[in-house]
């Protein structure tokens, strides 16, 4: 069973003030998702499987790619399975960004991937930019 209200794009990008890095979190109503960590220079996206109840979450991480982004398209320069879980109690509710603004925001009590544990919601809906490696919106 999923909540439906993880269903989205989240990122962290918006919650610490002068990061040069960020994650982005992607939960999908059919249980696949993924979380893509980015700079300037290279990133790393990986494919997991999850499932949430009773503000519980549950990640099973399959696959692993990374870019090398100082090129046009980024250069893939590993791709790997992975067999990694993550299990995390999570809250979303009303909260703000690192400026102040308003939020939905996600809260973890631990870390997914290189990330922090507060995520904001940028938007339900997926667009085809929100999966760089294209497993799972083309």
């Amino acid at each position: 069973m999923n909540d439906a209200e993880l269903v989205g794009l989240w990122s962290d990008y918006g919650m610490y003030i002068g990061s040069m890095e960020g994650v982005d979190l992607v939960f999908m109503t059919d249980g696949v998702g993924r979380w893509v960590w980015s700079n300037p220079i290279a990133s790393e996206q990986v494919l997991f499987r999850w499932s949430a109840r009773d503000q519980r979450l549950e990640i099973s991480e399959q696959r692993s790619i990374h870019f090398h982004n100082m090129t046009d398209p980024p250069t893939v320069t590993e791709d790997h399975d992975r067999d990694d879980s993550i299990h995390a109690s999570y809250h979303v509710g009303p909260g703000h960004d690192a400026v102040g603004d308003p939020v939905t925001l996600l809260k973890l009590d631990q870390h997914i991937g290189y990330s922090g544990d507060r995520f904001a919601l940028i938007r339900r809906e997926l667009e085809l930019g929100d999966d760089p490696a294209g497993w799972t919106l083309r």
